[in-house]
């Protein structure tokens, strides 16, 4: 999970170590819900060039936070 740009950034040394973009079909990076910084860290893995797929909760901006189960 990405909380901010500094777990970004680590995400990145992680991947370009174990040289995942090549070694791995795809790369899923989940940010935390409801960052207000959610933005800026979607344009920074947009600018990275990596192949890397941004993954949102989607059961969490459909049924809140809090729901289970779903």
């Amino acid at each position: 999970m990405i909380a901010n740009l500094q777990d970004w950034e680590f995400a990145k040394e992680i991947i370009r170590k174990y040289d995942l973009a090549r070694r791995s079909k795809e790369i899923l990076i989940s940010p935390v819900h409801g960052l207000d910084n959610l933005r800026q860290i979607a344009e920074e893995i947009s600018r990275s060039q990596l192949p890397v797929r941004l993954n949102l909760q989607l059961h969490k901006y459909i049924w809140g936070a809090d729901a289970r189960g779903v």
